[in-house]
């Protein structure tokens, strides 16, 4: 996979979002007929730091192949204004549907959404509630529950107190009653705010299962099974059950590029990716 410097441009810029201006970097064709766009929404806290060479290659191939591809620091993360700490889901949705509006106003035609990880949660959230149709709907290594999301967050607090002796007794049961009674914790650098675990915490990967929505999901395979994990297949199988939602699945070989950031282990979803937004067959 290969990406030509000179067929694309990257402009950072603000938007205004309802909170506080969101930092954004459209990666632009520079083909002046260009319609397509694609809105990428991050994961959360140090997994966005981590994606951020995945996605930003993803954009580059994108606008590579005549796609233009706008990223952002939903408010509070990253270099948009706020702190961590005052960060909220309705905030983050507003994020997104400006973004979605800006695009439109920008005479984008076909909009698709990307959600990585967490962001998979916002995306769906989004296409659920869009005024316009959308192209298509990409999940990378989505995640399914808030909730579990949260607890993982919270190990990682419970793992660095497990090397300080004096605080042996801190377990995700404390730390989730600290929040629920309305103090907030610090995890790795990042602030957690009980109204943020709350948003999230209650948050599950849905769909409209009346929407006929082209859904991708795209899942990476550590031990090159090329199978859904089983709780991604319990959760798909459901949907179709209930719906007739038009699904594609692809499941790629590689390593979680969330947790450690390797080109090679994200290659393959780029090429997939980059084939279901414009539509063209890449073969081996």
């Amino acid at each position: 996979m290969t990406s030509k410097a000179d067929s694309f441009k990257i402009c950072p810029f603000f938007l205004q979002g309802k909170a506080g201006k969101i930092f954004s970097v459209i990666y632009q064709p520079v083909m002046s007929d260009c319609k397509k766009a694609v809105l990428m929404l991050p994961p959360f806290a140090e997994e966005m730091n981590r994606s951020r060479r995945a996605m930003s290659l993803l954009a580059q191939q994108l606008a590579t192949e005549g796609v233009a591809a706008l990223i952002l620091d939903l408010y509070g993360t990253g270099d948009s204004e706020g702190d961590f700490s005052d960060g909220c889901w309705s905030i983050w949705l507003d994020d997104a549907n400006r973004a979605l509006d800006w695009l439109i106003e920008q005479g984008f035609q076909t909009i698709s959404v990307l959600g990585v990880r967490l962001g998979a949660i916002l995306a769906a959230e989004l296409a659920s509630s869009a005024v316009v149709k959308l192209g298509n709907v990409v999940f990378w290594q989505p995640v399914i529950s808030g909730q579990v999301v949260m607890t993982q967050f919270l190990r990682v607090f419970v793992t660095t107190s497990l090397h300080q002796s004096h605080r042996s007794e801190i377990n995700t049961d404390t730390l989730r009653n600290q929040l629920l009674s309305g103090d907030s914790i610090e995890v790795g650098g990042y602030i957690l705010s009980p109204i943020l675990y709350q948003d999230i915490h209650k948050k599950t990967l849905d769909l409209d299962l009346k929407s006929t929505l082209p859904v991708t999901w795209l899942e990476i395979s550590p031990n090159q099974s090329n199978k859904l994990s089983p709780v991604s297949q319990r959760l798909i199988n459901e949907w179709q059950n209930v719906g007739h939602i038009d699904i594609k699945i692809i499941v790629v070989d590689g390593g979680p590029f969330w947790v450690v950031s390797e080109e090679t282990d994200y290659a393959e979803s780029i090429r997939k990716i980059v084939s279901v937004i414009t539509g063209n067959d890449l073969h081996d």
